[in-house]
C-alpha cells in the first residue's frame, strides 16, 4: 500500500478529541482534500508544540501522510492570516 504525502495544505482544525494516551484525533477540512480525520500523535504531552496550535477553526497549514481513512499528522503550523488559509466554497444550485 503506497502512502500519500500532503504538504502545508490550508485548512481548518474541525475537531480534536483525545486518542490513546497522548495523541489526539483529529478531523479537519483542507481545500484540496475536503474533509480528513488525522491522527496527531505525541500533541497532548506537556512538551508539544502541537498543542496549542491544534484549536478548532484557525486557519492553519497541514502536512500529514496517509496510507488508509486517518493519516498521520506530521506538521503543522498557523496560518500568517485568514486569507493564507482562506476556502473557496462554491454554491450549487440544485
Amino acid at each position: 500500500m503506497s502512502r500519500a504525502r500532503f504538504q502545508l495544505e490550508p485548512g481548518y482544525v474541525l475537531n480534536a478529541r483525545p486518542y490513546q494516551d497522548s495523541s489526539l484525533l483529529i478531523e479537519a477540512f483542507t481545500r484540496g482534500q475536503g474533509r480528513v480525520g488525522l491522527i496527531a500523535r505525541g500533541a497532548r504531552s506537556a512538551k508539544s508544540r502541537l498543542r496549542a496550535l491544534l484549536q478548532p477553526l484557525q486557519p492553519m497549514l497541514l502536512s500529514w501522510s496517509q496510507a488508509g481513512e486517518v493519516g498521520t499528522l506530521t506538521a503543522a503550523e498557523a496560518a500568517a492570516d485568514a486569507s493564507e488559509a482562506a476556502l473557496r466554497v462554491e454554491h450549487v444550485k440544485l
